[in-house]
């Protein structure tokens, strides 16, 4: 049995003003509902935050997504959850791994707004898409 490999690239342009983590759970369902079958996302630490784990994990993916270096497992103000506990320990002990698999945003991210841009400008369009289907890894 063969299994084809796609990378999905998505993205949501805005105004340069609004903080990303709100867009994440939309772009998530958006790279499903376009029939991919998840198993690893990649984000930058402004998608960071339980809520945004949890929906990556219920797509059936494993959220890679770096933390912030004065982050702590357990603070005074709340308690972490278990999901998010358990990353952050994984990229605390294992940063190697979990950075082989988190770099891959920086070649499909590369890959995926050149091609975006390339195409607005020979077609003189506004810049804007929603789902770029790449080439198989």
């Amino acid at each position: 049995m063969a299994v084809a490999r796609y990378t999905a690239c998505v993205f949501h342009p805005s105004d340069g003003y609004a903080h990303d983590y709100p867009f994440f759970k939309g772009l998530l369902d958006r790279t499903a509902d376009a029939g991919f079958k998840m198993r690893e996302v990649s984000a930058d630490k402004g998608y960071l935050g339980a809520d945004n784990m949890l929906a990556t994990l219920q797509k059936g993916a494993i959220p890679y997504i770096p933390f912030e270096t004065n982050l702590v497992p357990q603070s005074g103000y709340e308690p972490k959850s278990q999901l998010w506990t358990r990353m952050y320990h994984f990229y605390a002990l294992h940063r190697a791994e979990f950075l082989w698999h988190y770099h891959k945003r920086s070649n499909i991210e590369t890959t995926c707004v050149r091609q975006v841009l390339d195409t607005a400008l020979l077609r003189r369009l506004p810049f804007s898409l929603s789902l770029e289907n790449l080439k198989p890894y």
